[in-house]
């Protein structure tokens, strides 16, 4: 018994398939929720990070020292 070969169409059906199905979990797994969002219900401040010396400062290691 020889060596059996697959048919090239065979072999580029089946990466096709493959790139498919990849690519399709890919878009479901990145796709956000579509849903609207209520704006008078989210908070909408943005305010600024404690700074050093103020109450729930808490200091990085990338700090300058003080």
């Amino acid at each position: 018994m020889g060596k059996k070969e697959l048919h090239p169409a065979a072999v580029w059906g089946a990466i096709g398939l493959l790139v498919v199905l990849i690519g399709g979990w890919f878009y479901m797994s990145t796709k956000g929720s579509s849903e609207m969002v209520d704006k008078t219900k989210v908070d909408m401040k943005d305010e600024d990070p404690p700074r050093p010396g103020q109450p729930g400062y808490r200091q990085r290691t990338t700090d300058a020292p003080l």
